[in-house]
């Protein structure tokens, strides 16, 4: 069972990792459709910053279409 541990701690922390970008972009989603692109914005950058595709994309179209962007 020891041998074990570190492959059910591996995948915990992926489950968790996961669970946190899915956040940043479920959230930046929820504040995109909402018209809040300042809050879409905040969100698409932790998402994007942490790796989540989905998050670098949806950041890259709010920066083509200048909402939520300076």
């Amino acid at each position: 069972m020891k041998a074990n541990r570190p492959l059910l701690a591996s995948l915990l922390l992926a489950l968790l990792v996961g669970r946190a970008l899915a956040d940043d972009y479920d959230t930046g989603l929820e504040a995109y459709r909402a018209e809040d692109f300042a809050a879409a914005r905040t969100h698409f950058e932790a998402g994007a910053a942490a790796g989540d595709m989905r998050a670098q994309f949806a950041l890259g179209l709010l920066y083509d279409t200048g909402r939520g962007i300076a």
